[in-house]
């Protein structure tokens, strides 16, 4: 066998995303520096933990960390899945940091995923394993995830800072991913959640749900929150509260916010600092109620918290490493090429359009190292160029669909011309700007008129003869 080839990174930013992408595009990734200028240099507790994580889900992966744990080898492996997988995610982040990875890789595993989590079930930097349970899991059914096999089961609850929660989620596999149009957020008809409480009295939740509901019965009638008191073994090692909230649209959108209130958890340093005071259940619940309606305000088919969910769903099963986008009157699409098909597969609606920009350009170029510049023209095309270690330049490539399935195309690319032996040393000329390219490719194909566009005339003009010779050879073999 060949010399494994390793894409080189640095910086511990993204480390998640970096894991991620690199397993379902299978590409062995180096990453070097990982927080060098940092007090603490190097992995933090939860990036080994997701590390192990990873082995524990894929077959024949390897992970190679050095001493200083400041430089990380990932070679991947096949995602098998399997049953009575156990992990344990410590307790320096919560269950729900593991769980937003572990959706998209379980749906694309060998065999279906059941898997036990334990640590925190709740807390205030990652999604709660409720809001998972009431969002996360319909927003994947929406992609064409069967809702058979695909659940997630609390047995126990664990705040900060001690833990001591567990959940058991299963993935069913799919072999691919539905396109959706998904623009319609609809009108909220009603407002679900529940609340929890662990080694404190079951008196915070009433008090959460009476501050809540105060806000909510003054828009709509139909609010109804749970509860959810646990004591016990089923409590976890630490005392806690919290709730989550979800806002269900006439669409069939899930708008969700959640927080919870607990100890903080306490570093190295910090390790005799005072307890503080607790927020009250009546500020929570109002707080929350108003992080509720600020979502909703924003519009969107999706809250802030799943955007990333539901771009990785899309985007990470399908090992992409060249995207298009194109955006011609009246309609729009995400087209991203696929390396297992070789083919470009077509996701619609503006909403994924609009989010996928954000996220190619926040993750994906610094997933993978490119350099990535971007312009967007109103009512064409979001170009993007791709700049790497040869020679430099630039294009843009266009097609308009028409409502009867016509394809209008043009494209160009701007570059430094080739040198002849004899004008070696030739000063280079100005490239033309790209603004001006823009300009220039979007006008003139449409205003001739026809159902092919001048570039492809000629291979109309060629299949026409070739059927037409094939016709008359047939009627002289006759």
């Amino acid at each position: 066998m060949g010399k494994t080839e390793y894409k080189r990174l640095k910086g511990g930013q993204n480390l998640r995303q970096r894991l991620l992408l690199a397993t379902v595009s299978s590409t062995p990734i180096l990453i070097e520096d990982i927080r060098t200028d940092e007090t603490w240099p190097g992995l933090l507790p939860h990036e080994v933990s997701f590390l192990r994580l990873i082995e524990k889900l894929c077959d024949d992966c390897h992970v190679e960390i050095n001493e200083t744990g400041t430089k990380l080898k990932y070679k991947p492996g096949i995602v098998m899945g399997g049953k009575s997988i156990v992990h344990d995610c410590g307790v320096s982040r919560s269950i729900g940091y593991f769980m937003e990875p572990i959706l998209l890789l379980g749906l694309f595993s060998k065999k279906p995923l059941t898997i036990r989590l334990k640590g925190i079930t709740n807390d205030s930097k990652d999604p709660s394993v409720d809001t998972f349970q009431s969002t996360a899991l319909p927003i994947l059914k929406r992609f064409g995830v069967p809702s058979e096999g695909l659940k997630l089961k609390i047995e126990s609850r664990g705040a900060p800072p001690q833990g001591g929660g567990e959940v058991v989620l299963s993935i069913p596999t799919v072999l691919t991913l539905n396109a959706v149009t998904w623009t319609d957020e609809g009108m909220v008809k009603r407002i679900r959640g529940i609340t929890f409480s662990s080694r404190v009295s079951s008196q915070f939740e009433h008090s959460m749900i009476y501050s809540a509901r105060g806000i909510f019965n003054r828009l709509l009638p139909d609010v109804y929150i749970a509860t959810d008191h646990k004591s016990g073994s089923q409590a976890g090692n630490s005392p806690g509260y919290g709730i989550s909230l979800v806002a269900e649209t006439t669409s069939g959108c899930c708008i969700s916010a959640d927080t919870t209130i607990s100890y903080g958890r306490v570093d190295e340093t910090d390790e005799f600092e005072e307890k503080k005071e607790l927020t009250p259940a009546e500020d929570v619940g109002a707080e929350i109620a108003s992080v509720l309606l600020g979502e909703i305000e924003q519009g969107g088919v999706v809250d802030s918290t799943h955007q990333m969910d539901m771009l990785g769903s899309v985007i990470s099963p399908l090992c992409t490493m060249s995207t298009r986008y194109f955006e011609s009157s009246g309609w729009e699409a995400l087209s991203i090429w696929d390396g297992n098909t070789q083919k470009y597969q077509r996701f619609s609606g503006s909403q994924i359009c609009h989010k996928a920009r954000s996220f190619y350009r926040d993750c994906y170029s610094e997933v993978f190292g490119l350099r990535v510049e971007k312009s967007i023209q109103k009512g064409l095309l979001m170009r993007e160029h791709f700049i790497y270690n040869s020679s430099p330049g630039y294009g843009i490539s266009l097609v308009l669909e028409t409502t009867s399935g016509c394809c209008i195309s043009a494209d160009t690319a701007i570059f430094y011309g080739r040198v002849d032996e004899t004008d070696e040393f030739e000063k280079k000329k100005e490239l033309t700007s790209a603004e001006d390219v823009n300009a220039e490719i979007a006008s003139g194909e449409i205003e001739q008129g026809g159902v092919v566009d001048s570039t492809h005339q000629v291979c109309l003009v060629l299949y026409s003869t070739m059927l037409l010779l094939g016709s008359l050879s047939v009627l002289i073999f006759l």
